[in-house]
């Protein structure tokens, strides 16, 4: 897990914690200098712990966050069965992960096919021109008779 950026949290004898990190392969992930995950909510119950937060697309922090562009990304969660927390940050017991798309990849304008050379802007004033004499034609035909 090299250059994620994650956050680590929960509730610790009733208090809250969480720190945004930024992980370096199996080592132990430092923390991030600029804390850029914003939680709106922690709590446990019966042993379970439920964090909500979330973060800005761009935090504008190059060294401790990345960019969330366009396209599938990689969510991983871990979790300790009996480590509330953990200075030492030891090796997880459960881990999981899913691929999300939090943001739609732009849609690539449709492509136009000719069979032969597209009209030119020409052909198209011609066409309207004797298209509109015509009409002029009829209606005058349809004036004087």
């Amino acid at each position: 897990m090299d250059h994620y950026d994650v956050i680590v949290g929960g509730v610790f004898n009733g208090t809250v914690y969480y720190e945004d990190y930024m992980t370096n392969g199996h080592l132990s992930p430092e923390a991030d200098q600029q804390q850029d995950w914003r939680v709106t909510n922690i709590t446990e119950s019966a042993g379970i712990t439920t964090m909500k937060f979330n973060r800005k697309k761009d935090t504008g922090d190059r060294e401790g966050d990345n960019v969330i562009e366009p396209g599938r990304r990689r969510i991983v969660c871990a979790y300790h069965d009996t480590v509330d927390k953990d200075v030492n940050m030891t090796k997880h017991t459960e881990r999981y992960h899913k691929e999300i798309e939090f943001l739609k990849l732009p849609k690539e304008p449709p492509k136009v096919s000719y069979f032969s050379d597209p009209p030119t802007t020409g052909a198209s004033a011609i066409a309207a021109s004797i298209i509109g004499n015509f009409l002029l034609f009829i209606i005058a035909v349809i004036f004087f008779y």
